[in-house]
C-alpha cells in the first residue's frame, strides 16, 4: 500500500484521497479507500516507554558526549538537617563553607593515596 498511501506528490498539487479520520478510542487511521491503519497516540507521560523512548535515548546520547574520556567517581556532601535553618538565611557562607572542606577532603586523600 506505500505507492497508494506513501507516494509523494508535488507541492501545491490537489490531494487525492481523504485525510486520515481517527476512529473513535480505537487509536486507528481509517483512510477513504477503506484501509485502516494503526496509529499510536502518546500519553505524553515522561515515564511511559512507548511515548518517550527517543526523547531519553536522544537525551542519553546528548550526556553521553559531554563526558570526557577519563574515570568518574561520583562524591556526594551533605549538610546535617540542623544547619537547614543556618543556610536559609547564609546560604553563600554554608555553601563555600561546604566547597571548601570537600575540596579539602578530597585533596587531602589524595595526597594520603599518593
Amino acid at each position: 500500500t506505500r505507492a497508494r498511501h506513501g507516494a509523494k506528490r508535488a507541492p501545491g498539487a490537489p490531494s487525492s484521497r481523504a485525510a486520515p479520520q481517527p476512529s473513535a478510542a480505537s487509536g486507528s487511521a481509517a483512510f477513504g479507500c477503506g484501509i485502516e491503519q494503526r496509529r499510536w497516540h502518546s500519553c505524553r507521560n515522561r515515564h511511559c516507554p512507548q511515548c518517550q523512548t527517543r526523547q531519553r535515548d536522544a537525551w542519553r546520547a546528548a550526556r553521553l558526549g559531554e563526558l570526557l574520556n577519563v574515570a568518574y567517581c561520583h562524591l556526594l556532601f551533605t549538610l546535617p538537617h540542623e544547619i537547614n535553618a543556618l543556610a536559609a538565611v547564609h546560604a553563600r557562607w554554608v555553601y563555600d563553607t561546604l566547597m571548601q572542606c570537600a575540596a579539602a577532603s578530597l585533596t587531602g586523600g589524595a595526597r594520603v593515596r599518593s
